[in-house]
């Protein structure tokens, strides 16, 4: 492996002119310290939040990964790779959770479906840690994030979900987060009056 993960998202991040908070960069370096450093087979790195028992067992679709051209072929044009800039991968689907820079407003942390879904996750980085290390195996819309990680597990997977009580352990000693039942509770809006999902309809108006 050539490079660190975290040099890796820097260094993608810098075509854009923009970092991320604190919060992240530390979660991303606790994480690549214990080896959730993995590559694609084009040699792509990205960093996965949860393991089992070993990265040949990996359970969660939830990582870092900064996906190329992901926003133009979202938006079906050039123009908005400056505002909405994918880091996350959280589905199965290939939905993903982007930093979303937008003139007069503060950052937001937005949801780009593969089906087209487009929302609001957080507004706060604390808010967005917690929904990513909760144990959420696959995050493709607004209803998996309504269900308990348990129950989300259950509907994909057999076996018993495996808890992720080491990484809640290090964000709620860390930072005195709280874990609340679902990642839906977190939500700062509802299906109406979301800034991103009107943002979304006015670009592909």
């Amino acid at each position: 492996m050539s490079t660190t993960f975290e040099s890796h998202l820097r260094n993608s991040l810098t075509d854009f002119d923009i970092d991320l908070p604190h919060p992240l960069w530390a979660l991303i370096s606790w994480l690549e310290e214990r080896g959730h450093r993995h590559e694609t087979v084009g040699g792509m790195p990205w960093l996965s939040m949860f393991t089992s028992h070993g990265k040949s067992e990996l359970w969660s679709h939830v990582c870092f990964e900064p996906p190329p051209d992901l926003v133009r072929f979202w938006f079906s044009r050039d123009g908005l790779e400056k505002q909405v800039i994918p880091f996350v991968h959280c589905g199965g689907d290939g939905s993903h959770i982007a930093l979303w820079r937008h003139p007069g407003a503060v950052d937001r942390y937005v949801f780009l479906g593969s089906e087209g879904e487009a929302f609001t996750v957080a507004e706060r980085v604390e808010d967005l840690i917690v929904i990513l290390t909760m144990g959420y195996t696959s995050i493709e819309g607004r209803d998996d994030l309504m269900v308990t990680p348990e129950l989300n597990w259950e509907h994909q997977r057999d076996g018993d979900w495996p808890e992720p009580v080491d990484i809640m352990s290090w964000v709620s000693e860390h930072y005195g987060l709280l874990y609340p039942a679902t990642g839906g509770s977190l939500l700062p809006y509802d299906h109406d009056g979301d800034p991103f999902a009107a943002f979304v309809a006015a670009e592909s108006g």
